[in-house]
């Protein structure tokens, strides 16, 4: 039977370019070469998953994923089908218990190939080739013969997709077409010898990030758009357009990144390790490593080596996809509800457009009994008869509407209906306007929390409080069932997230809530009214309590606790842009702070309060668990 994998694993942006493989191979020969190769697994569509028999099991992820393709080693346990996949069970059959004996790749290439040894059907010894292609779009897991003939790959590649090149099986393996560019020391020993005139050959009237692309083998816009920040210039400036002092400064960036690179390939090459960089906060909140030190991703941490900065990078995506992904899912749930009320909202308005001149109807209902006597028992063709208005001092004459088809005593009566009928559905709609209008405040203000969560415990209360939000839509029979089923199970319900602690430069305790039911037990059940209570200011966001036990408080505590309620106030746009703009934040006692009798959680009104900018500054280094 052939089996689909079911699932679709995070997609990872990290820098796997031709250097970080070039690097990464001594270190995963190090740890594989010689072990035999004990599981193959492939939990998704375009992932295997091989564990080999050495100390600690080492298991190597190969993931020829089009959207970001990786390899290294992982600790991450996997969800695997029940039934293999075809290309699985393919290479359970030719190399279960296979003996790695290399692993190479063309200086500064993004083809890995993974020798192994294995005993075929009639006990030989043959060799086998499992080779990844780490190219985009492009990038495929391949099985070679010891004569390089494919026998089967993950990906098969016909002429309706590739003319130049098939990846069938039984054909012949063609390695990809390498670029003609110079290796990296060929570059540094060009550049010292020719100086200027040699880097000036590359800069045509593209842009400088697409110019200096083909300045070396393993260049990649990560490592060119370093050479430009080194520089100080913008990558969009064109080559043709830079002035002598601008080209001299991108000589001496492009001298000094290729002085570190040559340095750090000589080290391997003499079987010394080198540390490799982890930088947390790499792009828009996502972490990224690399064997050099790109400086333009800002602040960076060393690591041994660069399997251990790349599975780190690894895990911490991992993560950040599923808080991400539970985000949209409660999000889903709440616009859903919020879509229902947004209609109902506009439903209520028209209504009330539409129906607030119900008066009227009352008003020219009785100018018309009252003249009963003097006017025609039938309505003119026209519809329109004219009756003086008694309400008016001059008693002026009006022209009213009616229908022909009714007598002028039945119209009078069916305008008494139409004036009941607007007024309540005006009274109707005007009653329940103001509610719904905070409903729909607080859902957003609860979209903005979850939007602005950091962690799974966050999400975890939110989804407690989401779904005390929420209308219960499940029968009672299904509700029942389900209860049964989770019989023995603990509720999410009855195992509270505490709200996050923190402690400041002074020794004061800073809580803050993480849901607007929190917020309400923070700010009028757990703390005492001298305490000081923080919030953004006109904006959604967590209620931050400073606790001051009665004692002073220095500015620098308050300015900390400001800064956490900033921080918390921030959408994910506004940190995935590092926007450090200050926030205002109102501050005062609890005691100044009140909810109004009936007020959906997390709704507060409060006086007498300070306002202070502060900067949205997380301090994790003050968290405590």
């Amino acid at each position: 039977m052939n089996s689909q994998v079911k699932g679709v694993r995070g997609i990872f942006h990290m820098a796997m370019d031709g250097i970080s493989l070039h690097f990464l191979i001594p270190e995963l020969k190090d740890r594989l070469v010689g072990s035999n190769l004990d599981k193959i697994q492939q939990p998704y569509k375009h992932d295997l998953l091989l564990t080999f028999r050495a100390p600690g099991s080492p298991k190597l992820l190969l993931s020829a994923n089009p959207s970001g393709p990786y390899v290294n080693l992982t600790e991450e346990k996997n969800i695997n089908p029940v039934i293999a996949p075809n290309f699985c069970m393919f290479l359970r059959k030719h190399l279960q218990r296979a003996r790695l004996i290399d692993i190479k790749a063309a200086p500064f290439d993004r083809t890995l190939y993974f020798k192994f040894q294995v005993r075929d059907a009639f006990s030989d010894l043959v060799e086998r080739t499992l080779v990844m292609e780490l190219v985009g779009r492009q990038s495929n897991l391949i099985l070679l013969n010891e004569n390089q003939v494919i026998m089967d790959c993950l990906v098969h590649v016909d002429q309706s997709k590739s003319k130049t090149r098939e990846i069938l099986p039984a054909h012949p393996y063609q390695p990809m077409a390498l670029l003609e560019k110079p290796s990296p020391s060929d570059v540094l020993r060009n550049l010292k010898e020719q100086g200027q005139t040699y880097l000036e050959a590359f800069l045509t009237g593209k842009k400088l990030s697409g110019s200096l692309i083909g300045l070396a083998q393993g260049l990649s816009p990560l490592t060119v758009r370093e050479i430009i920040f080194r520089a100080g210039l913008d990558e969009d400036t064109r080559g043709d357009n830079l002035h002598d002092e601008d080209i001299k400064a991108l000589y001496d960036a492009s001298l000094s990144f290729f002085e570190e690179l040559v340095d750090k390939d000589c080290k391997i090459s003499d079987n010394r390790k080198i540390q490799a960089y982890f930088f947390p906060e790499a792009s828009k909140g996502r972490s990224d490593c690399h064997p050099l030190c790109l400086n333009y991703l800002g602040p960076h941490r060393t690591m041994p080596g660069l399997i251990e900065a790349l599975a780190k990078v690894h895990r911490l995506q991992r993560t950040q996809d599923v808080l991400l992904n539970r985000q949209n899912q409660l999000q889903r749930k709440i616009r859903q509800d919020l879509d229902k009320k947004l209609k109902l909202l506009h439903i209520y308005q028209d209504d009330i457009k539409r129906s607030q001149d119900y008066d009227q109807y009352r008003y020219q209902a009785e100018l018309i009994l009252s003249q009963l006597y003097q006017l025609p028992k039938r309505v003119p063709d026209n519809g329109k008869i004219d009756v003086i208005d008694y309400y008016d001092p001059e008693q002026k004459t009006i022209e009213v509407e009616l229908n022909p088809r009714y007598s002028v005593s039945h119209n009078a009566q069916l305008f008494f209906k139409n004036h009941d009928r607007l007024r309540d559905t005006y009274n109707y709609a005007e009653a329940h306007l103001e509610q719904l209008e905070e409903d729909i405040a607080y859902s957003q203000n609860l979209l903005a929390l979850i939007d602005g969560a950091q962690d799974e415990e966050d999400l975890d209360s939110l989804e407690r409080e989401v779904n005390r939000m929420l209308p219960k839509t499940t029968s009672g029979k299904r509700k029942a069932e389900k209860n049964t089923k989770n019989r023995g199970r603990k509720n999410p319900e009855e195992r509270p997230v505490p709200p996050r602690k923190y402690r400041s430069s002074d020794g004061f305790i800073i809580l803050a809530g993480r849901n607007n039911l929190q917020n309400d037990q923070l700010t009028f059940r757990q703390n005492q009214k001298h305490d000081l209570w923080f919030h953004a200011k006109d904006r959604p966001g967590c209620h931050v309590i400073l606790k001051t036990e009665g004692k002073e408080v220095p500015e620098s505590s308050i300015l900390e606790a400001a800064e956490i309620a900033s921080y918390l106030s921030q959408s994910s746009s506004e940190r995935l842009n590092q926007n450090l703009v200050s926030i205002p934040v109102d501050y005062c006692p609890l005691s100044h702070v009140r909810k109004p009798k009936g007020a959906k959680p997390g709704f507060t009104l409060y006086d007498n309060y300070e306002t202070l900018l502060a900067r949205p500054l997380s301090h994790e280094d003050l968290r405590e668990s």
